[in-house]
């Protein structure tokens, strides 16, 4: 039995998703920054940035200007940060796919 989608969710996770995934990934790992201090940075519970780490939700592009402010970098450059992430990130979901 499959398991019962959540709100929100809409389908697989689509390329641009997996890219930003892949760059808070990474530089959560540089910066070592916690969950928690992203959630206080975009004004989101520690369980909503949880489910967007493990790719259970997408991250919104509301949350993309907080994002890039604790990683030191304007909106603009998290963005064009995330597509230099999609190859790693299509990778990453191919991994996770079974069979």
């Amino acid at each position: 039995m499959s398991k019962p989608r959540r709100k929100g969710a809409a389908g697989p996770p689509s390329p641009f998703t997996l890219a930003v995934a892949a760059l808070v990934d990474a530089l959560r790992g540089e910066l070592d920054v916690t969950q928690e201090e992203i959630a206080e940075a975009i004004g989101k519970t520690q369980p909503y940035v949880s489910a967007r780490v493990r790719l259970e939700l997408p991250w919104s592009s509301n949350d993309f200007d907080g994002l890039a402010e604790i990683f030191g970098m304007d909106p603009f450059e998290f963005v064009a940060r995330a597509a230099e992430f999609a190859d790693a990130a299509q990778a990453r979901a191919r991994e996770r796919q079974p069979g």
